[in-house]
């Protein structure tokens, strides 16, 4: 009986350590900008979207349209991200691949209990947005990135940042573009999202 206790009660510590170490990791995933998030977007319908991506291979390519704006027809502060889906067999080597420290530390840089810095890998991308204007393509966003930010974790979910960017009301094809593969990453079920700081 006392064993079976005992280990309720380390199952409950492991819950709420992964349950803290998620908002405070998610902390650096959200801008000054974010936090000021407009108070009508907490009553918008707006979409959040999630779509699988592959870092198996150099060269994959995912495009997407969506409708920025919503009802209210106003410019919003969108999240990029990579989210990666986790479980108790690889929580602990995909959290030091992605950079996920033990210890988050003021200044952003994710530690390892002896102080060292949690880099993570490089996840070489890049990301294009243009608006749609009929059959045109306006170009409003090019970047190429390396290493993505750490983000947070939640719903069996680490969140690797890639950008964030306001965009005014319209219709956006967003095209994400792996540059290299990743093959620590291959076999890691991992999605492209967009959506609002916070609406997640």
């Amino acid at each position: 009986m006392s064993r079976l206790r005992q280990h309720q009660n380390d199952s409950k510590f492991l819950i709420s350590r992964r349950v803290l170490l998620g908002l405070v990791l998610g902390l650096p995933f959200v801008s000054k900008d974010a936090l000021s998030l407009e108070l009508s977007a907490l009553f918008e319908k707006l979409p959040h979207l999630t779509l699988p991506f592959s870092l198996a291979k150099s060269g994959y390519v995912l495009t997407t349209d969506f409708e920025a704006g919503g009802n209210f027809k106003k410019s919003y502060l969108y999240t990029f991200h990579l989210s990666f889906l986790v479980n108790n067999d690889n929580f602990g080597q995909l959290s030091k691949l992605l950079g996920f420290g033990a210890t988050p530390n003021s200044d952003g840089a994710s530690r390892d209990d002896d102080g060292s810095i949690r880099a993570g890998i490089a996840i070489p991308l890049k990301l294009n947005i243009a608006r749609l204007d009929g059959k045109n393509e306006i170009a409003v966003f090019s970047k190429e990135y390396n290493k993505l930010a750490a983000g947070g974790a939640g719903d069996s979910k680490l969140f690797t940042s890639i950008d964030h960017i306001r965009l005014d009301p319209g219709t956006y094809r967003v095209r994400l573009e792996a540059l290299t593969a990743v093959p620590e990453l291959a076999n890691v079920p991992v999605n492209f999202e967009i959506g609002l700081p916070g609406k997640h």
